[in-house]
């Protein structure tokens, strides 16, 4: 496995917490992917994939403003799950930004944006899914480490890691949360 690369146990509780805020983002309006011309969308290739939602909570940066995301206007509630899992599953982990995905599948990328740290949690009814965090070789080969982050969070700097997830069967829901 990757030495920069921190992992974090989901218990029971914060297990019920992940399926009340499956509930509330299943009540609420997360955009489709499929077609999309957003940024991260196209990098991701998420764009070419039926069925898959991606959207932001908490504040954006556009141009060289931060404001806050459509999402959050929309959806304030969101957030306040958000900042309650995070205190009782990561209570250090500092983040302002969630990104949610929704049934996605992501090619290899970086992001760019993401300052620092990001912490990276699945949940739903799904199997596969995995995501897989790249390291360079000695040879300039790309050699993918696996992680399952349905039973256990990772966090890693998403801006110098490669990262992917992997195909799955089932309603996969992921959360990325990051500066």
């Amino acid at each position: 496995m990757l030495t920069n690369v921190k992992q974090r146990p989901v218990t029971k509780k914060q297990k019920q917490m992940l399926e009340d805020i499956q509930a509330e983002l299943d009540l609420c309006y997360i955009p489709t992917s499929f077609g999309a011309v957003r940024h991260h969308c196209v990098k991701t290739n998420t764009h070419t994939q039926k069925g898959a939602r991606q959207d932001v909570v908490g504040t954006v940066v556009i141009g060289s403003t931060r404001t806050e995301s459509a999402c959050q206007k929309r959806h304030p509630q969101l957030m306040r799950l958000f900042k309650k899992f995070m205190k009782d599953h990561a209570p250090d982990f500092k983040f302002r930004t969630v990104y949610i995905n929704i049934d996605t599948m992501c090619d290899a990328h970086f992001d760019h944006k993401n300052s620092g740290e990001s912490l990276l949690i699945g949940f739903g009814d799904y199997s596969g899914g995995e995501t897989w965090l790249f390291k360079m070789q000695a040879d300039g080969s790309m050699k993918p480490y696996q992680y399952d982050i349905s039973r256990k969070s990772i966090s890693f700097d998403g801006s110098k890691i490669m990262h992917s997830s992997q195909k799955f069967t089932g309603k996969r829901y992921s959360l990325v949360f990051f500066r």
